[in-house]
């Protein structure tokens, strides 16, 4: 099982004034492993931990909880990944912006409304993503992947991986769609889409 773990932050650079100017990442990957294709967002989080890229820190739970918020505080860009029923295979990415809640519980709340926290009792404004994964199979109990999950999750590590160097990539793909670009195709099911381009789609679609 992938649920509950934590990777530390950490830098292969040597330099301090370096290390110290590097984009801190937070990857929150969250879901129930134990529902199929619901555990791809603890399943990222496995991934990228064994990448062990520098800068990253790693998190993976069952849900996202307040406390959430006083770790997201402590970097510059948050990725929250989860499993998706409907999005375009392999995956979309977008940006999420803060947003106040008042139905959400102390054990339960949104990416939106851990932002709002953020910028409300930290003070501090954490740049936000969501990395939705689309998965097949979620009506069952099993801690094994879908082969269609899997090959959606090999393509969102790539992706994620590819850019986690130059993080100002995410803000300039999410921001293009923002704009009206697209690299998605016209197909009414998403199933029929190419799985070798990520879905980059703006905040609320």
């Amino acid at each position: 099982m992938w649920g509950g773990y934590k990777m530390t932050e950490h830098s292969t650079m040597s330099d301090d004034n370096e290390t110290s100017k590097a984009v801190r990442v937070l990857v929150i990957g969250y879901g129930n492993p134990g529902r199929c294709d619901d555990g791809l967002g603890p399943a990222f989080a496995h991934r990228i931990q064994l990448i062990d890229l520098p800068h990253v820190t790693v998190e993976s739970n069952y849900q996202l909880n307040v406390e959430d918020a006083a770790e997201i505080a402590k970097h510059d860009l948050v990725i929250f990944v989860d499993a998706s029923v409907n999005c375009p295979r392999p995956f979309e990415f977008r940006h999420v912006l803060p947003r106040q809640e008042l139905d959400f519980s102390s054990h339960s709340v949104s990416p939106e409304a851990l932002l709002a926290m953020v910028c409300d009792v930290f003070h501090r404004h954490v740049n936000g993503f969501m990395l939705a994964i689309r998965g097949h199979t979620f009506d069952e109990y099993s801690e094994t992947l879908s082969q269609i999950a899997l090959d959606n999750l090999e393509a969102a590590v790539r992706f994620f991986e590819s850019a986690s160097d130059n993080p100002e990539l995410l803000h300039e793909w999410a921001c293009d769609q923002a704009n009206g670009a697209t690299t998605s195709d016209d197909s009414n099911d998403p199933d029929d889409n190419d799985r070798s381009r990520p879905r980059v789609f703006p905040e609320g679609t």
